[in-house]
């Protein structure tokens, strides 16, 4: 079984490339993902994603998405020390016996935090916590597919319902999303 507080955050950012890269969401215009294309980024996939695409990193936020082909495709897998189940925190840390699990402390967890890790913030949408992991890395240059707003998914995911955490929109992702690259001074654009 993997141990807590051995794989956290830390280790992994010593591990990734700090070069630009690419964030995938479930949004329309992941449509346009070409491997081919965009083989020049490092990838952070998010959540169901990972089941898609071949990742660097695939970012979790919901236990019930946990998969082993996300472990398969993903080099990392990185996740809250709490994932959520029913959008609401899990009280006991959840392992998974994967190898490749980094865990970080997630901002709607209100208890004690692992003081090895930092305190990873989002308020609405996985998508706020990757930009801000990917900030505290060190990561200066991001670019994004299927972080659209609105209200649908791509056609990958046509069996999934979105929006189903209560939200009108994905819209409010990018209030969050917005105070991480002014804070960190990030160069980000969706592609």
């Amino acid at each position: 079984m993997t141990q807590i507080g051995i794989k956290d955050y830390w280790e992994l950012k010593n591990k990734v490339n700090k070069n630009a890269w690419l964030i995938l969401g479930k949004g329309p215009s992941l449509d346009k993902y070409d491997p081919a294309i965009h083989k020049q980024y490092n990838i952070l996939a998010l959540n169901h994603v990972g089941k898609l695409v071949d990742a660097d990193i695939c970012l979790i936020h919901d236990k019930e998405v946990l998969d082993v082909s996300i472990a398969k495709r993903s080099k990392y897998v990185l996740m809250p020390y709490h994932p959520h189940v029913n959008f609401r925190p899990y009280p006991d840390v959840y392992v998974p016996f994967w190898k490749n699990v980094y865990y970080f402390n997630l901002s709607t967890w209100k208890g004690e935090v692992n003081s090895s890790s930092p305190v990873v913030r989002a308020k609405y949408f996985s998508a706020e916590s990757a930009f801000h992991v990917l900030a505290l890395f060190g990561v200066k240059v991001i670019y994004s597919l299927g972080l659209d707003g609105g209200t649908k998914y791509s056609n990958y995911f046509k069996d999934l319902k979105p929006l189903t955490n209560g939200q009108k929109s994905f819209d409010k992702q990018f209030g969050e999303i917005n105070k991480t690259i002014a804070k960190f001074k990030i160069e980000y654009k969706a592609i």
